[in-house]
């Protein structure tokens, strides 16, 4: 029973809160239009005043703004309330030359029987609220906004940059995220509400005038009083209304510019005001030394002066000390930490390089911000996750940079410090890009797309359905920029990977498969050559997601050889359900090559010259510039027919093929006979060959056509 008392009382109280505000504003509506007895209407100013004294305390007990992110709402309820309650007094002192008991107490108390002293004392209240007040809240609510708007992209840039950095999570970046678009709220909302405290406080000056003005009249025409008469009555009455709208208000105002001010820092004022004098004892003895002077000046209080002063004094001494022992702790503390690196040290780590850089220039800065523009970061997020499932291992954090040294539009792409790529964008126009089947010319500017150099034009947002419906590819500008920048990764994963990563990679394959790891490492082969295989295996673009499997096929192997390349080649057709797969994506379900004749299999048999750095094929310029002219007719016959090229060849001379090959193809797949599964249909769509026969002799097959016979060795 009780705990179903508690949820009903719950309910209860909920239903009550909810219904808190919406009842304010209804009661100040109909105090604007429905007269009330003088016994509510000290209740309401009751109400007015405790508000805004605990208004004024929250403020200076929150230790961010945040804390109280309903305060400009606040503002703007009570001060409605506050001028609903205004036009209720005047209606009261206007009809009824009475409206409660407090209004005559405020105005009795500031009077104190001399109507010119009460006079003067309100009108310098009302002065001091409206001129130096309620206007510096408005112009810091102003500054505030604009300042804090202004440094919104710099707040976003710093932590997407974090979270790239991999130095905080999602759901960190997500919460920070928050927080900053509540902070702009908040203080764009500050800003109205201070507003709202400056019309406030025009306003009670504006019914002030009003209620002694036409208080005066209607005391001598219509209640017969005598001009001095109803100048005291409508005086001491108007004096009181405006003490009891003019208090609150200025409440109001002193904590709309307190809760303005304190946001720059991180605990309420009343502690970091004694905190931070507390930390500064000599201006605390300073003060009390010239006060303590003061004192021997003639007729100067001494008993007032002195006392001051040695109070001061006490208080700077428990300073001192309380200073003195945090640096002893401090001291104590630092005992056991290494001494500090000297300044040369600390200048080397500016030579620190990071892997990946993308440098921007200042007008492609939006593109790491929020909203419609600014999806960079959140881009190159998902490309570091897509590519680690891809090629098997984290790429490094891609650090972004504004760099003034550029082109307003360029962007420039790094690895270690140097220059991958640059490329211009238009950040406020849409990419199109001509697979190679469109037609149709396009109102732009003409171009090409850095990744792949296809045909593209920069188009406006409105030409877009028309590009669309031509058979263009639409890429927007962070598009452009992030699909340069997977496409560099890809092509030179084997540069990022270095021994820490590869260290990383085999520590989390011990966790599952250690009987491998300890097996092969360091007893095998050292850290440095898993690392070679695993870069031969990305620079052509194969996986190391299945390390597993990888060191299961080094392990065999090593008893054979322990050259890196070699192994390479063994890891390969190990691999060879991987590779058959990837084969069959390029050639559409088949695997559609370009077979290599005997004579230059041959070749490169007898040209093997053995160095240091292994067996290297040795052929003569002529014969190489022969056989990359007959390549190059089977490629762009291949791409006719909108196929990826792959040359297959025997395992013997995969390997010095692709020697003589990458630095011209680096992209070209070569793969050996061995690394082709059984269950894969092979289609042959060309020969690679040294013959000096036409284009037409070079027969490259469709994927229509019938394949012709492919003899694999052995």
């Amino acid at each position: 029973m009780d705990l179903l008392y508690r949820k009903v009382l719950s309910g209860k109280m909920t239903q009550l809160t909810d219904a808190f505000l919406p009842g304010i504003v209804v009661l100040s509506v109909l105090m604007m239009v429905i007269p009330f007895p003088t016994w509510i209407l000290d209740i309401f100013i009751a109400l007015s005043l405790s508000a805004a004294l605990i208004t004024i305390v929250m403020t200076m007990y929150i230790s961010e703004a945040l804390e109280f992110s309903v305060f400009p709402t606040w503002v703007l309820i009570v001060t409605i309330f506050r001028i609903a309650l205004n036009v209720s007094t005047t209606r009261a002192i206007l009809t009824n030359a009475d409206a409660g008991h407090i209004i005559a107490t405020f105005g009795g108390w500031v009077i104190g029987g001399n109507f010119v002293v009460g006079a003067v004392i309100f009108i310098i209240l009302v002065t001091v609220n409206y001129i130096v007040i309620a206007n510096g809240a408005q112009r810091i609510g102003e500054v505030a906004a604009r300042f804090t708007l202004d440094a919104m992209p710099g707040k976003q840039m710093s932590i997407d940059a974090d979270l790239t950095n991999g130095l905080i999570t999602d759901d960190e970046a997500r919460t920070r995220r928050s927080k900053l678009e509540r902070e702009a709220d908040y203080f764009g909302a500050m800003d109205g509400a201070a507003r709202y405290v400056k019309g406030d406080a025009i306003v009670g000056i504006i019914i002030s005038l009003i209620n002694i003005g036409a208080g005066f009249i209607i005391g001598m025409l219509y209640r017969g009083m005598s001009a001095g008469e109803s100048f005291q009555l409508y005086s001491k009455l108007t004096i009181g209304d405006g003490l009891q709208g003019q208090i609150p208000a200025l409440l109001m105002s002193v904590a709309t510019g307190v809760i303005v001010t304190n946001a720059a820092t991180e605990v309420n004022i009343s502690h970091g005001l004694i905190t931070q004098i507390g930390n500064q004892p000599r201006a605390l003895l300073i003060a009390a030394g010239a006060i303590f002077l003061i004192g021997f000046f003639p007729g100067m209080p001494k008993l007032v002066l002195f006392p001051l002063a040695a109070g001061l004094g006490v208080i700077a001494y428990y300073a001192i000390i309380r200073t003195e022992k945090e640096t002893e702790t401090t001291v104590k503390a630092d005992e056991g930490t290494p001494p500090e690196k000297p300044a040369q040290e600390e200048s080397f780590e500016v030579l620190n390089l990071d892997a990946l850089e993308l440098s921007l220039g200042y007008s492609l800065v939006p593109l790491v911000g929020d909203g419609k523009e600014g999806d960079l970061l959140q881009k190159i997020t998902g490309i570091r996750r897509s590519v680690a499932q891809e090629l098997g291992f984290v790429i490094p954090a891609v650090r972004i940079r504004d760099n003034i040294g550029l082109k307003p539009q360029e962007y420039e792409i790094k690895l270690r410090g140097n220059p991958l790529a640059n490329y211009e964008v238009q950040a406020d126009r849409l990419l199109a890009i001509n697979p190679g089947e469109a037609q149709e010319e396009l109102p732009g500017t003409e171009t090409k797309d850095p990744t792949f150099g296809m045909k593209a034009y920069w188009i406006p947002e409105e030409v877009r359905p028309q590009a669309e419906l031509a058979g263009y590819t639409i890429v927007d500008p962070a598009g452009v920029i992030t699909t340069h920048l997977t496409y560099l990764i890809r092509t030179h994963a084997d540069e990022l990977l270095d021994r820490e990563s590869t260290k990383s990679l085999i520590d989390k394959v011990k966790e599952t498969h250690p009987t491998v790891v300890d097996e092969l490492i360091p007893a095998g082969l050292s850290l440095g050559d898993v690392q070679k295989v695993l870069k031969n295996l990305l620079s052509e673009g194969i996986s190391v997601r299945n390390l597993p499997e990888v060191l299961e096929i080094l392990a065999d192997r090593i008893s054979l050889t322990k050259d890196p390349d070699m192994l390479t080649e063994y890891v390969r057709s190990g691999l060879a359900r991987q590779v058959s797969a990837k084969v069959a994506e390029l050639g559409r379900g088949t695997a559609r090559v370009i077979t290599v004749s005997s004579d230059i299999e041959e070749l490169l048999t007898q040209s093997l010259r053995q160095t240091a750095a292994g067996e290297f094929p040795v052929i003569t310029n002529a014969i190489l510039e022969q056989i990359k002219a007959k390549l190059n007719k089977l490629l762009k016959k291949v791409e006719t027919l909108g196929l990826k090229a792959v040359i297959l060849i025997s395992p013997r001379n995969r390997l010095p093929l692709r020697r003589v090959l990458s630095r011209d193809y680096p992209d070209l797949m070569i793969v050996s006979f061995g690394e082709i599964v059984g269950d894969l249909p092979v289609e042959g769509i060309g020969i690679l060959d040294l013959s000096e026969g036409t284009d037409e002799d070079q027969t490259v097959r469709g994927p229509g056509d019938g394949p012709p016979e492919v003899d694999a060795p052995g």
